[in-house]
């Protein structure tokens, strides 16, 4: 065969045929199922008709995927796609001509020789799959060096590329990028999670070769790369596990395992270090298996085996040793700068002497940002959560050696006051907090948007299928439209806050059927869900908002609870930003809304006032007995995917955030059927007899019987009352009324009499004579 061959048969059949036709490939979740797996783990691409085997780092193009499923060779790949899609006018030649062609683009540009490659997986901060990331390939290319005689010779060495995979090209210079990225080699995510479920040893190593060892040997294996490349956000994906470092027998090597069990203590369930070959220089995991030894050799080693205590002792030594050489190395010029660290130093505002030797630092709020900002034990890990509006500690600090991804603390605060002060001679703590201010605001973070962004969409209905099949309600255009315009305000509010979104979705039906369960995994992460609003007309229920973006008005309480009555609570759940001064700032600040709400009942008479109503809509739940657990793994997959949905909707179609028409019939017949009557219209209209006009103040003492004088929204519903009364009209000015004094309030309307008639001879009406002899005349 040559390239021609191999072009038209892959113009003739997608990746996509050759996965599900040819190969029958389960789908789950977007992605397909390797033979025999739970998981899901190979991705198509259909825009470069290429895969990619997450769980065994493997990829290619459809002749690749062929072999990789069943375990034969280009050869027989090529000869099974042609017999089965019927292709002719080609011939099986050469294997040789199927080598990418990026791989060829690659050697003439960059004029080296390829040796190998590995694909690595881009991670979120939350250990989430995000898709590729990047491609690390090895290759040989030619360096000058001097020879035993001093001349110049070109000689070949090993080198490193970083780039990523477009088609038939790789797009290179990625080196600083790729080492900055949370990435990993090895297992996919969703294998790591099965190990851990299994209650399976993970295995970390330094390098992909060792990581490919263990992986053809069955075990679950992953790496960062090198001994340099370890990440601590790494430790998100190891939670609760077993894991094992498999160290190389030197001291990068042992520094990288120290790292790593300093890094994942408290984290996992079991950690500890194995140097497989301690006798052998440099030897590591895939040494060990080519000098001859056996999985069951390996499985008793692993099973005895701990060096755990020996090299983080040795780690520790080196480090003190590191340290002393390092103080008497910058003891000097640490004199020079007052006893700041130097690096940081260079870039701080200073006042200087005579000889232009350093005096004293300078009490500005510039040189707080700086410190915080280049110090590298908190530089980069002061960040603001734009989600919940504070700062946030990101990694790990002097102060706690925890992988951290929490709220600042005044702990924080008085750590790192302490240390600036101590090392720099900054002492002022009204600059530290504005400083701290400035840096947080360049390092800004959403979390929600984030994790929006991450997933991806299947494809499938999501939106449509969530309430039917989890909450059992009806299966209609209209629950659909409710729950997509309520997702899609939930979205729009964390793309765009503040966004215009006036409607609560309320869930109505019996208790224990999963209302609030539904609604907190829908929030995707529990602190991002609220559920404590007792009322909504005090400064904490404003305040609650922020960093949250589900809100649940649980059995509707705090409607009712709020004060300012009907009104109150229009212009609460319709507000699109709040303003209030955080405790201890100088100002007040605005906040855009970023939530949504859902109430939650089993009342059927919930609404207070029929002009509001449009706002709730309602769902009926439990109409039909929900076949799918809200209490397995599988519901958070079907709600990402439907959140997913959500997103590409927003991203693409440009909905507006309004009901449709043809469902609010539906709408409206909903909220009718849950008004709620406290007998208040039936005692006003009882007291209307017979009057001409009235006042609220009256109607609330003298009908309603009330002693105390009523309040601001009180006195509104009274009058929302009566506007609704046939033949009653507001006065246009205020009235004196008896006991009550000037008040604006309603007039019977006069009946209109009509206009007198001139006589005209079709007004008589013919009598007949039996009827004019009744007639009484005088």
């Amino acid at each position: 065969m040559n390239l021609s061959d191999l072009q038209k048969i892959k113009e003739q059949v997608s990746i996509r045929d050759v996965a599900e036709s040819l190969l029958q490939l389960e789908k789950q979740d977007g992605k397909y199922k390797y033979p025999g797996e739970r998981t899901a783990s190979i991705q198509l691409y259909t825009d470069t008709q290429s895969f990619n085997d997450f769980g065994r780092n493997v990829g290619g193009d459809i002749f690749k995927l062929v072999s990789h499923i069943e375990g034969i060779d280009f050869k027989e790949s090529f000869d099974e796609i042609v017999n089965f899609f019927q292709i002719r006018d080609v011939e099986n030649k050469d294997e040789e001509s199927s080598h990418p062609r990026w791989i060829n683009y690659l050697e003439e540009k960059k004029k080296c020789r390829y040796i190998e490659h590995y694909n690595y997986s881009l991670i979120s901060l939350k250990g989430e799959y995000l898709g590729y990331a990047f491609t690390k390939v090895r290759v040989m290319h030619q360096i000058k060096k001097k020879d035993d005689n001093g001349d110049e010779v070109l000689i070949w060495d090993k080198t490193l590329i970083y780039g990523t995979l477009n088609g038939d090209y790789i797009k290179c210079k990625l080196e600083k990028k790729a080492k900055d990225t949370f990435a990993i080699y090895g297992s996919s995510v969703f294998a790591i999670q099965e190990a851990i479920d299994r209650q399976e040893t993970i295995f970390y190593t330094e390098g992909e070769k060792d990581v490919n060892t263990l992986m053809e040997k069955g075990y679950t294996a992953v790496t960062c790369g090198g001994s340099g490349d370890w990440k601590s956000d790494a430790s998100i994906l190891f939670q609760n596990a077993n894991v094992i470092v498999l160290a190389d027998n030197d001291k990068p090597g042992g520094k990288l395992a120290s790292t790593v069990v300093k890094d994942l203590k408290g984290v996992v369930k079991s950690i500890k270090i194995i140097v497989p070959m301690p006798n052998t220089p440099k030897a590591d995991i895939t040494d060990y298996f080519e000098a001859g030894h056996t999985v069951e050799e390996f499985k008793n080693l692993i099973k005895t085996g701990d060096d755990t205590e020996s090299i983080c002792a040795e780690v520790q030594q080196d480090q003190k040793q590191d340290v002393g050489k390092k103080r008497a190395v910058t003891q000097k010029s640490k004199d020079e700068v007052a006893g700041g660290p130097a690096l940081v130093f260079k870039f701080l505002d200073c006042n200087y002497d005579e000889d232009g030797n350093v005096k004293s630092v300078k009490q500005l709020v510039h040189n707080f940002e700086v410190v915080m900002d280049k110090d590298s034990r908190f530089g980069g890990k002061i960040r603001l959560n734009e989600f919940a509006q504070q700062p946030y500690l990101y990694g790990s600090v002097p102060w706690e050696n925890e992988n951290n991804c929490r709220a600042w603390s005044s702990h924080d605060d008085s750590a790192l006051f302490s240390l600036i002060q101590a090392d720099y001679g900054l002492k002022s703590r009204q600059d530290f907090a504005d400083a701290l201010k400035n840096v947080s605001m360049r390092n800004k973070f959403h979390p929600v948007r984030e994790l929006l962004d991450s997933l991806t969409w299947d494809g499938e209905v999501h939106i449509r299928k969530l309430l039917p099949e989890y909450l059992g309600a009806e299966d209609s255009d209209y629950t659909y439209q409710v729950m997509r315009l309520w997702m899609l305000g939930a979205v729009s509010r964390v793309y765009k806050p503040g966004n215009k979104f006036d409607y609560t979705i309320i869930l109505q039906g019996s208790q224990g059927i999963g209302k609030s369960t539904f609604l907190k995994l829908m929030a995707l992460d529990d602190s991002w869900f609220n559920d404590s609003l007792d009322s909504l007309d005090s400064d904490k229920a404003v305040q609650s908002l922020t960093g949250s973006w589900i809100i649940e008005l649980a059995e509707l309480k705090s409607l009712a609870r709020t004060a300012g009555g009907v009104e109150s609570v229009k212009r609460f759940l319709t507000a699109t930003q709040d303003k209030y001064r955080i405790p201890y700032e100088r100002r007040a600040d605005t906040f855009y809304r970023q939530c949504v709400f859902a109430g939650t009942t089993n009342k059927d008479d919930f609404l207070q006032d029929e002009t509001g109503n449009r706002r709730f809509l309602i769902i009926h739940t439990g109409v039909t007995k929900p076949f799918k657990s809200l209490f397995i793994p599988e519901a958070m997959d079907d709600i990402k995917q439907a959140w997913a949905e959500a997103v590409h909707i927003w991203k693409n179609e440009d909905p507006q955030l309004i009901f449709p028409e043809n469902c609010m019939q539906q709408a409206k017949e909903l909220q009718e059927a849950n008004m709620a009557d406290d007998g208040k219209r039936g005692i006003i209209l009882d007291y209307l007899e017979g009057k001409t006009q009235v006042c609220a103040r009256e109607i609330w003492f003298e009908a309603l019987e009330e002693s105390i004088s009523p309040k601001s929204y009180q006195t509104s519903e009274i009058n929302s009352i009566i506007a609704k009364v046939p033949g009653w009209q507001r006065m246009k000015t205020p009235r004196k009324f008896p006991k009550y004094g000037s008040q604006r309030g309603f007039q019977k309307m006069l009946l209109q009499t009509e206009p007198e008639k001139t006589t005209n001879y079709s007004d008589f009406v013919p009598v007949p004579k039996q009827e004019q002899m009744e007639i009484p005349f005088e």
